[in-house]
């Protein structure tokens, strides 16, 4: 156990230190400031106190109760990342319900604080709650419009729960979306089955089909139908009574193969002409 020394002064200390060396209180050991008991005591009681927190308007309090609500119609789930504000989770609406409120609290005035450069107070940034909702439905500033999150089925509502004719209007919105997209789905089936059915997702194009009650979509599975089979040649979806390969044009199903020759010789022998007829 070290023992004190009653000798040992400050300035001894001092002299025993790094040049460049600084005491509790930020001085420099050669600095009029270096004082090693009321550094100390600066260090402690800055620690205790921390930084000054600035004075807050009443008005303020009252707005940062208030919440924005958004709300979203639509079966599908948005993760939105604002930085420093954290992540917003809007989850997707259960079929059975009319609308789900996002689970993140949003209010009408958002609020961080952050230390000055002195590191003695700190500041407030405030942001308006509205205009960062507006941000998160994709329609702020810089911001594409026909990317906007309200063609998803997601609102904001005026009040503490939405009225029947914003439900309504999202609702609105969020059709012309579904139908785009099982348009698609149409036009790359008719186009290339077996691409359709690898584009497919039952979470993205199934949802828009069941939002627009559509049952019986050749595209609708999530998976190759139960009667395809694989073309033994380059792995392709063929249907199970298909002779070829609709890919690689090789043989898949032997019988139908021998069936449709059969069926094309008999054609050409009875289109062929008579031999001695004029």
């Amino acid at each position: 156990m070290p023992v004190f020394d009653p000798t040992m002064t400050a300035d001894k200390v001092a002299a025993t230190l790094p040049q460049d060396a600084l005491n509790a209180s930020g001085h420099a050991p050669d600095s009029p400031g270096f004082v090693q008991t009321k550094g100390y005591y600066d260090a402690t009681r800055k620690k205790r106190s921390g930084p000054n927190l600035p004075p807050e308007l009443e008005i303020n309090k009252k707005y940062k109760k208030m919440r924005v609500r958004i709300f979203n119609v639509g079966p599908w789930a948005h993760i939105v990342p604002l930085g420093s504000v954290g992540t917003i989770y809007i989850p997707a609406c259960p079929e059975d319900k009319p609308y789900v409120e996002m689970l993140t609290e949003l209010h009408e005035l958002e609020e961080e604080l952050y230390p000055s450069r002195d590191k003695k107070e700190y500041k407030r940034l405030q942001e308006d709650g509205r205009k960062m909702a507006i941000e998160i439905l994709g329609e702020g500033r810089n911001q594409d419009r026909k990317q906007s999150r309200r063609n998803a089925g997601v609102f904001i509502a005026e009040g503490e729960i939405p009225t029947p004719a914003e439900i309504a209007e999202a609702k609105r919105n969020l059709l012309p979306t579904c139908q785009q997209m099982c348009d698609y789905m149409d036009r790359l089936w008719d186009r290339d089955r077996k691409l359709a059915y690898d584009v497919f997702n039952p979470e993205t194009f199934g949802k828009a089909a069941r939002v627009l009650n559509l049952n019986g979509k050749p595209w609708q599975s999530s998976g190759e139908p139960s009667t395809n089979i694989k073309c033994p040649a380059c792995r392709a979806s063929v249907e199970a009574d298909a002779p070829i390969c609709h890919n690689c044009k090789g043989v898949v199903n032997e019988e139908a193969w021998l069936a449709l020759e059969a069926k094309r010789q008999s054609l050409a022998a009875a289109a062929a002409p008579v031999k001695g007829a004029k």
